[in-house]
């Protein structure tokens, strides 16, 4: 069983070549921000770079996951706040196909493969505490009651200032989209691998409890899971 993970896309393009790269991959997850970008890509380039990679989740879907993040969630219609790099012109572009993403449940806030549980920044045992979400469910179960709370409480998903009181998102009340890694090692969900994007790194670090692949616009790597075994690999040369 070959698992790949991509950090945030912002825009980029280089899951094709990885996709190249891994033909016998049984499982291709995408950590989410799919807009966004702080590099020179149109927004005409952006939305069609997204809608390419719906088109291969609509073609493939079991075996391509496409999770959600917060530069994705600031552009639903009934998201109600904006973050960094909003564009008001893209998200009248967007607002359509994200929403219809959605409904047909192509997108989605996390992904299970035990022990590893993906998702864009990260599941804490408050904010699961916070909305009655059972730690203890089997691992079905428990990503189940995450994922619905996209078409239930979409709020669930917001910026929700915490006790440390960060604008940067370090609490441990802060939820998949949002939560930093320093928070979420203390306050994990336990009995999982968690493997996030959201928070850049100039090298993937990889460990048994938390694993940080946003490296996409940095070391240029993404992650391979080969029966078991993390390893960062190079995206291939463009």
């Amino acid at each position: 069983m070959t698992t790949i993970a991509l950090g945030d896309t912002h825009g980029r393009t280089y899951w094709k070549h990885i996709l190249e790269q891994e033909p016998k991959a049984n499982k291709i997850v995408f950590i989410g921000d799919y807009f966004d970008t702080f590099e020179p890509i149109s927004t005409d380039s952006q939305l069609a770079n997204f809608l390419e990679i719906l088109e291969l989740k609509k073609q493939q879907p079991q075996r391509v996951v496409l999770l959600m993040g917060n530069h994705d969630f600031h552009y639903l219609p009934n998201a109600q706040e904006t973050y960094s790099g909003y564009k008001h012109f893209l998200a009248l572009l967007l607002q359509p196909y994200l929403q219809k993403a959605i409904d047909e449940q192509w997108l989605q806030i996390c992904h299970v493969e035990p022990p590893f549980l993906f998702s864009h920044a990260g599941v804490s045992s408050t904010w699961c505490q916070n909305h009655h979400i059972g730690t203890n469910l089997n691992p079905l179960a428990f990503t189940l009651a995450i994922n619905n709370l996209l078409h239930t409480n979409l709020k669930a998903f917001a910026f929700a200032m915490g006790p440390n009181h960060s604008p940067y998102g370090d609490d441990a009340c802060q939820g998949p989209l949002w939560i930093r890694p320093k928070s979420l090692f203390k306050d994990a969900v336990p009995g999982y691998t968690q493997v996030v994007g959201h928070t850049q790194q100039a090298e993937m670090s990889i460990s048994p409890k938390l694993t940080l692949i946003d490296t996409l616009g940095t070391a240029k790597t993404y992650l391979r899971i080969a029966n078991g075994a993390m390893h960062e690999v190079p995206v291939p040369t463009i």
